[in-house]
């Protein structure tokens, strides 16, 4: 219908949105951290077997790929912060809004 509101409620689901955000933080720290203890065995690895002119070219033709991945691992953690931001303001608002509501009409009759 023309000119008709849309009353409908909107819900967000916090509880699976936090349980989400918890999840991939999780695996990406885990993921990030074995990211790195493999990326510093690794270059362990090339520096005490390739020969000294080969390190650093073997080191520069992988690093681009560890750097990467690495900041895959970083954007999730970004990620799943911004979630618990998101489910934090939606929390807050919704108080917000009972609060003043409360405030605003507390003690009138008929409401």
């Amino acid at each position: 219908m023309a000119g008709s509101q849309n009353n409908e409620t909107l819900l967000y689901p916090i509880d699976h949105m936090s349980q989400v955000a918890a999840q991939i933080l999780v695996n990406a720290s885990t993921a990030r951290l074995s990211h790195d203890t493999a990326w510093g065995d690794l270059q362990t690895y090339i520096a005490n077997t390739f020969a000294p002119e080969w390190q650093t070219i073997v080191i520069n033709l992988i690093k681009p790929y560890m750097d990467h991945l690495r900041s895959s691992y970083d954007w999730q953690i970004d990620l799943a912060s911004a979630i618990f931001d998101a489910t934090d303001l939606i929390t807050g608002t919704d108080k917000n809004i009972a609060n003043q509501f409360d405030a605003q009409y507390h003690g009138h009759h008929g409401f």
